[in-house]
This record gives C-alpha cells, structure tokens and sequence, in this order.
C-alpha cells in the first residue's frame, strides 16, 4: 500500500466529504493516515492520481508520501538529493504546511549545490511559504523534470511528499469567466463547487437542475460523463443563457456527448413538462436578495420567513422528482451575522416532504469543521450570504 497527500482547498471539510464520496462512488478503498485543515494524507493501492485531480473540485495537488523523516536540514537534504533523478534540465521548490524554519532558504540553496552537477537545476522560490498551483506547473514543477517537495510536519517527523499533478486552474477558470454569457448580479455558483457538489451525489447517468441560472452545474455534469442532463428555469433569459454556455462547451469539449435538455419553466410547472425522476439532482435555487450586512433583527426575520416559504415549496416538489435511491444535493442560504450563521429551520420541512438527510461526512472529520447541524458550508470572506450544502434522500 502506498500513501498519497491531498491539498485541500478554502473548505477543508467540503475537500474531504468530496474525497471520501468519489472514493465510495467508484469502490476505491481509502484509509486515512492524517488530516489538517491543509491537507489529508491516505494510504490506498496505486491511485490514478491524474483521474482523481480531474475529478474533484476541491483539491488543489496531489502527489506520492516519499518519506518520513527528522525535522533538520542536514537529514532533509541527504534524503531530497536521494529523490531527485539525474537530468539535463532540473526544476525544483518547496511548499511548506506548518511553522516555516529559518533555514528553509538554506536547505534549497544546499539541495541545489548537491545536485548541480547533474545538469542545469532551477530553484523556485516564492514568497510564501507554499507554492500555488499555478507556480508550479508555470516553473515545471510535476513529473518528470520537475520536483516540488511538500513539507508536512508530523509531530518530531517531518513527512515529505511530491507534487504529481495540480489542479487544473485555467480550464476552471475559462469555464468561470470566459464563457459567452454571465449574469454576476443574480449570483454565479462557482464551477469547481457545483463540481464537488455533482461529486457529493451518488453515480447517476441522469440529473436534473431545475434552477439552472447560467448552466455552471450542467457543465460540470457533462464534463463528468454524466449523459442525460435536464435543466429548467423560471427566467428565460436564464434559459437562454444556459443553453449559449453549452454550446460554446460542446464547440471546446467535441468529445462530450451528453443529451441536454433546457426548459423555460419555475419548479411548480415543471411536473407537467418532465414526467420522468432523476437518481440525481443539484441545485442551487435564489439565495435571497443582496444584503448591506446592516439589516436589523425585525429585517432578518423577515428575510428568513421568505425564504423559508420558498425553500419549503421547493422541497416537497424536488421531492417528486427524486427517485427512492437517489440523492438531492443543494444549496441553501446561511445569512452572515457577525461571527455566526442564521440557518434556515428547514429539518421539519424535510420530513413533510419525505426526505432526510444523507449522512456523508467521514468519521474522522472533526464535527468542530462542521456547521451546528452538521452540514457543510461555502463561504468566502466578507460574503453576507454563506452557502450551506445539503445532501438528501427519501
């Protein structure tokens, strides 16, 4: 058995639910060895590192443990010039997870003499203690030419990985910013979330989004293989929207052939337009109006109580199109008061509609991570509406 680290990203324990649900979706047995709000050591069997990177949207680097060692520069130098493979050009950085030692500088410039013989040797330097994954595959850090070390302080040990693969930044962020249509003011769900909440879900060849604003969520689910593909929205030029975005998808991505179909249509009309049920749905519906962050108790309350009519409505009818087995993974807003979180009472709804809560957090994520109820939460700083991920079944 080997063992593998993932850098995990701005929401830890959304990173690790994401790992922990693809791994049970494709029968891959993972055990875990360590886990920080950074990153998360396992040991599995030979890892296709490549697909997994493709697949999550909340991890930031994968790569290999290549060791376990005493916390001193002398011994990290002997052990990181034992790795590193003779070549005619050589690129090399460290990425450093825990307090930085002074003598971090010292140890490349070492690793650097001892190796310079082999050819011509590059060291990357940041000024951060950690190396983004865009420096990394801009200064040809992956395999094979390149060697970024990842220093994971382990107690007296220091565990020492290497970077086999980032993630993928530039395409996330074309299938952010440079597709043809946006609407920023109505609010736009990030793609590498709607690609961890898709993963959340169970392994479906169906899914429906029937709040589809831009059609971000659509696009990660083509993207992941998933075939038939439903998408619906009170607005149409929502729908119109949407169904410019995957065509410009399709025209980059040929190779995809999901079968699309986009309704101009609110939920409550919907059951007459699709009669089948989906073993997958993902939404994110309206989150509620901007806020100053200034609103007054009487004004949240009363913001709550709209919300809650509607997300009431919405569930009993996402209800009826979910079949027994099937998972319904969805966003609800959280408001931002201060240093706390106004969540919506919506567990008895829950049980009105049907449904219930679908209990995805691995046992060893500590529940301080989660939200008071459990959940997992998105959130960015100085947001005054926090998204609260629901994963649910009947």
């Amino acid at each position: 058995m080997l063992q593998y680290f993932f850098i995990l990203g701005r929401e830890p324990e959304l990173s690790v639910a994401e790992i922990w649900q693809v791994a049970k979706n494709f029968n891959i047995k993972l055990t875990e060895v360590l886990l920080t709000r950074e990153f998360l050591i396992v040991e599995a069997d030979n890892l296709d590192v490549a697909w997994w990177q493709e697949r999550l949207g909340g991890v930031i680097k994968i790569g290999e443990i290549i060791g376990s060692w005493e916390i001193a520069k002398e011994e990290l130098v002997l052990k990181i010039k034992q790795v590193i493979k003779p070549a005619p050009q050589l690129y090399f950085g460290f990425s450093w997870y825990g307090a930085l030692p002074k003598w971090i500088n010292a140890l490349g410039l070492e690793v650097k003499k001892m190796v310079k013989g082999q050819g011509k040797v590059r060291y990357v330097i940041s000024r951060d203690k950690i190396l983004s994954s865009v420096t990394v595959q801009k200064n040809h850090l992956l395999p094979p030419m390149g060697y970024e070390f990842v220093f994971m302080p382990n107690q007296s040990k220091m565990i020492v990985g290497r970077t086999i693969t980032v993630q993928p930044f530039a395409e996330f962020s074309q299938r952010d910013f440079d597709r043809p249509s946006r609407d920023s003011y109505v609010g736009m769900l990030p793609p590498k979330l709607a690609r961890m909440m898709i993963n959340l879900s169970a392994n479906s060849d169906n899914l429906l989004d029937p709040f589809c604003g831009s059609g971000t969520i659509l696009q990660e689910a083509a993207l992941l293989g998933i075939k038939k593909l439903v998408g619906s929205d009170s607005s149409a030029e929502a729908v119109e929207r949407t169904k410019t975005n995957l065509q410009w998808l399709q025209k980059k991505n040929p190779n995809i052939t999901p079968e699309f179909n986009i309704l101009h249509s609110p939920l409550e009309s919907l059951v007459n337009m699709v009669k089948q049920k989906f073993s997958t749905i993902v939404c994110e519906p309206f989150l509620g109006k901007p806020m100053t962050g200034r609103e007054k108790e009487r004004e949240l309350q009363l913001i709550v109580n709209d919300l809650m009519l509607s997300y009431s409505r919405w569930l009993k009818l996402l209800s009826n199109f979910l079949t027994s087995d099937g998972r319904l993974v969805m966003v609800w807003p959280a408001i931002v008061k201060s240093n706390d979180f106004i969540l919506l009472p919506l567990m008895d709804v829950l049980k009105q509609a049907g449904l219930k809560v679908v209990d995805i957090i691995p046992d060893f994520l500590p529940k301080e991570w989660l939200s008071p109820r459990g959940t997992l939460f998105y959130h960015r700083p100085g947001q005054k509406i926090a998204r609260e991920i629901i994963v649910l079944g009947k």
